[in-house]
């Protein structure tokens, strides 16, 4: 028996003309299904860290903004009041305790 010896052009041309199984097409497809679903969720979890990052940015300006206003006010009452404590629950002023007289 003669061994039949295929070129490359046949070997290419039975290659194109087969298929593969049912179950491996649908296992391609589901990887590609699951790879596109990761990649959506990439996506979305990019778009979310630029806002929190924007998010960030808007509220320590604001945090910086409303630090200056409070030590700005804290300066004006101690201007009036002078070294004082003032209760945040009822707004009662009261002088620091004297340290202890030196011996």
């Amino acid at each position: 028996m003669a061994q039949e010896v295929k070129t490359q052009e046949v070997v290419a041309e039975e290659i194109n003309n087969s298929k593969v199984t049912k179950e491996e097409l649908e296992q391609i497809q589901e990887y590609d299904k699951k790879l596109q679903q990761m990649q959506f969720s990439l996506g979305d979890l990019s778009i979310l860290k630029h806002n929190i990052s924007k998010r960030h940015t808007f509220l320590t300006g604001e945090y910086d903004k409303m630090m200056e206003e409070k030590d700005t006010f804290v300066k004006g009452m101690n201007e009036k009041y002078g070294e004082v404590t003032i209760s945040k629950e009822d707004g009662q002023i009261s002088t620091p305790p004297s340290p202890p007289a030196a011996q």
